[in-house]
């Protein structure tokens, strides 16, 4: 039988605090190529990824970019908002078409502040 999916980062958490986290988040279907961000934009949301890859791409010049970080089940896309800057210099693209889970970044931002726990 095999395991439910789920974040390693978010089953760090105490069962009454993941409850709590899990009762703000939705959970949504990201498709290969799918841009969860733009560098510059305001984050409105945070990602922790279930079964889908994030790839974090930093833009070097107009034409050419590197791949700075790859997400998965292991962690979370918006980690910007854990230092209070509310944008970020990366573009984040679906590199693996998968779940996540997806949260609004204000709630982040009050759950964060209001559970030791996450921000540990």
């Amino acid at each position: 039988m095999s395991r439910p999916a789920s974040n390693r980062l978010l089953d760090a958490l105490p069962r009454s605090n993941l409850r709590k986290v899990l009762a703000t988040c939705d959970i949504v279907e990201l498709a290969f190529a799918e841009v969860l961000y733009t560098p510059g934009q305001r984050l409105l949301h945070v990602y922790f990824p279930l079964t889908a890859f994030i790839s974090l791409v930093m833009p070097i010049d107009r034409s050419a970019s590197l791949e700075v970080g790859l997400i998965g089940s292991e962690g979370m896309f918006g980690i910007p908002l854990v230092l209070g800057v509310k944008a970020s210099p990366v573009r984040a693209v679906v590199q693996g078409a998968g779940t996540a889970l997806r949260m609004q970044a204000d709630v982040f931002a009050a759950t964060l502040e209001s559970t030791p726990e996450m921000q540990r």
